[in-house]
């Protein structure tokens, strides 16, 4: 292994990049972008692997990652649009190694965050490759518009290398929920635990994005997601999808199965989509990993397609399953109608929303319940109290919410109003609610994303922030609430 150096699309940063160099000549490189809050050398053993068959591996550290930043400026991309450095240093290799081998196949993988990247890549500079790989992917997040606004706010009141242990939580407190019991916060990773612990242990791993880099995440997750992005992919271009069928940063198969599904409905003709059964989230890193190596190496080198074997979905839970309540409870949330839920299967609350019910589980057996009065103040009506503790919240996500990142323009003048009376009205107001989302944090992971789902779905439907081509009038009261729990409490540890 090489190691060798480049300046940053960003002007200051310098990039390191490292190439596998097979024994003789190349017949096939393969470029990796890496995942979030990691570093390219974890994909050495993969490369070795490649190198045995004659393919060439290379790829960078990420600028606010590994050898190509500081420590201290780990998590952090710039001030504006750093996620764009990210893909613009990509090409940058890309071009360097083609100017070295100019006719043999090159394709290009990304891993998590690094299949994002990849994604924007596809779209802006696509035609410079002969395939893509991508690897632990995600679909659509219907909660990125709130969590977009969130990040502006913190960033607002705290600055852009704020490391926020909020967001920390709500981008990642569920990923462990299915497993039971949990050993390290960072099971969700892979089942082998040698490979979870030496991650814990490697500074370079781990480490939390600061709020900049946070929007970054959000900014870049928003392009890929969007229907000009799969537009502008190369229609012929061999894509292959590859992802652990129990991932949760792919929703557990569905994400990766989403974003196929787009890109065929956009034009392209080559997608192949494998989910590994029982596998997490690094599937390079995972038992049985070979067997994901080969596919790929299959893939690269135009042999017979990767078995299908390894790719049958999971079958979707039949009336009765564990899974079923979750499932009725998204169907009426994304089709906007009540869906009643047997009581042997959950302790239903009902929140108003605008016009429409919107329901979930809740367990009347925990005590960690928000207060009637809370809610009342809240603006909320329920059948019973409202356990924080109740599995994906974010999914109860009114569409008046999704659509936030658009609202929030016409709602800025709004919210800076109200920010701006906090000082003059009585600073108690939310006391209860603020000490029960500390509590949430304090407690656990899905008790803080329970909580924020609660805060999104205040509601009161006297301000209209819609604007013309909207559903009808959604309130900003809930934005109130979260801005002035920020502003009264800004130096707390919950932001």
């Amino acid at each position: 292994m090489t190691e060798k150096t480049f300046l940053s699309k960003d002007g200051k940063s310098t990039v390191h990049y490292y190439v596998w160099e097979p024994e003789g000549d190349p017949v096939a490189i393969l470029q990796i972008t890496h995942g979030m809050a990691e570093h390219l050398l974890r994909y050495e053993g993969f490369a070795e692997y490649l190198n045995g068959f004659g393919i060439l591996v290379c790829g960078n550290d990420h600028i606010g990652h590994g050898r190509s930043s500081a420590p201290e400026d780990w998590g952090y991309f710039g001030e504006n649009e750093g996620w764009k450095i990210f893909v613009q240093d990509v090409e940058q290799l890309h071009e360097i190694m083609k100017v070295q081998y100019m006719d043999i196949p090159y394709f290009l993988m990304g891993h998590s965050m690094g299949s994002f990247v990849a994604r924007a890549w596809l779209a802006m500079y696509g035609n410079g490759v002969d395939g893509a790989v991508i690897m632990g992917t995600a679909g659509t997040n219907p909660a990125l518009g709130i969590a977009k606004f969130l990040v502006k706010t913190i960033r607002k009141f705290k600055g852009s290398r704020h490391i926020s242990k909020l967001l920390t939580v709500l981008a990642f407190g569920g990923f462990n929920k299915r497993i039971k019991p949990g050993r390290t916060d960072f099971d969700w990773l892979t089942r082998d635990n040698a490979i979870v612990d030496k991650y814990i242990d490697d500074p370079a791993c781990g480490f939390t994005f600061t709020t900049a880099g946070y929007a970054d995440l959000f900014g870049l997750i928003g392009y890929i997601s969007s229907d000009n992005c799969y537009k502008l992919i190369p229609k012929p271009l061999p894509i292959l999808l590859v992802a652990g069928a129990e991932d949760p940063v792919g929703s557990y198969g569905d994400g990766p199965a989403e974003v196929a599904e787009k890109l065929e409905t956009a034009g392209c003709t080559d997608v192949s989509l494998i989910l590994y059964e029982g596998m997490r989230h690094e599937i390079l890193n995972e038992i049985g990993k070979e067997t994901v190596m080969d596919d790929i190496r299959r893939f690269i080198l135009g042999e017979e397609a990767p078995g299908e074997e390894n790719g049958e979905p999971e079958e979707e839970a039949e009336a009765g399953d564990a899974a079923a309540p979750e499932d009725a409870i998204k169907k009426a949330i994304e089709e906007e109608h009540k869906e009643t839920i047997s009581e042997e299967e959950a302790t239903v609350a009902e929140v108003d929303v605008k016009e429409s019910k919107v329901f979930y589980d809740t367990d009347p057996g925990d005590d960690r319940h928000l207060d009637e009065q809370v809610l009342a103040d809240a603006g909320l009506t329920a059948t019973e109290k409202v356990d924080l503790t109740s599995e994906d919240p974010l999914e109860v996500v009114h569409k008046g919410v999704r659509g936030l990142q658009s609202e929030f323009e016409h709602a800025e003048e709004e919210v800076e109003e109200a920010v701006s009376e906090v000082e003059a009205k009585a600073e108690h107001k939310l006391d209860d609610y603020v000490d029960a989302f500390s509590d949430a944090v304090d407690e656990g992971h899905e008790a803080a994303h329970a909580a924020f789902a609660t805060a999104e779905a205040y509601s009161d439907a006297d301000v209209d922030l819609t604007g013309e081509g909207h559903d009808g009038p959604v309130s900003h009261k809930g934005i109130r609430s979260i801005e002035k729990t920020l502003w009264e409490h800004e130096d707390n540890e919950i932001i």
